[in-house]
């Protein structure tokens, strides 16, 4: 992870016919899912984009001189992530999030591609993310979170994850690979 070196002072990724195929596919696959009311666009670009290019998260959030919170848990993620989008905005700073809840690791990546330029920045402020607890590990090493917000853990996704302690054993590895 490259989180100890600040998002300014990194090597940003040059932009590819890949990455730029990418985001263009995601973006168009968001409109055309509005458009003919196939959904909301929160999950298909993301699909598409990684389709594409498998790295585009990672190298959308490395481009951009972004921070990037990420909050997971069993319960209270979606409600935690907007009051944290209003106090950050009413500090004046400039959030981007996924306010749809679409928090599987196609739904922040569509948050991700579909926010930035068509040259894979995304705009200068916190990407604030929700994300299921199942998908923290994956998502955590693309985005290199400068904040992991866990809110609870609860059995209620037994059929999904198993046992509460693999979840958080999960979380706990996740924790572990980020800088203090």
């Amino acid at each position: 992870m490259t989180a100890s070196v600040p998002a300014s002072r990194r090597r940003r990724p040059s932009l590819t016919p890949r990455l730029l195929g990418a985001v263009a596919a995601a973006k168009a696959a968001q409109a055309a899912s509005r458009l003919t009311g196939r959904g909301g666009g929160t999950s298909v670009p993301g699909m598409v984009a990684r389709r594409i290019d498998s790295a585009v998260l990672r190298t959308v959030v490395a481009r951009s001189d972004i921070r990037t919170v990420l909050v997971t848990g069993s319960n209270g993620k979606t409600t935690t992530v907007r009051f944290t989008a209003a106090a950050l905005r009413g500090e004046g700073i400039r959030v981007t999030t996924n306010n749809a809840g679409a928090n599987l690791v196609q739904g922040v990546t569509t948050l991700a591609v579909t926010s930035a330029d068509l040259r894979g920045r995304l705009p200068s402020g916190i990407l604030l993310a929700e994300v299921d607890e199942g998908a923290l590990s994956t998502v955590a090493a693309e985005v290199d979170p400068a904040v992991v917000l866990i809110t609870d853990l609860f059995r209620d996704q037994l059929d999904r994850y198993g046992e509460l302690y693999a979840v958080a054993g999960a979380l706990d590895r996740v924790a572990a690979a980020l800088p203090a």
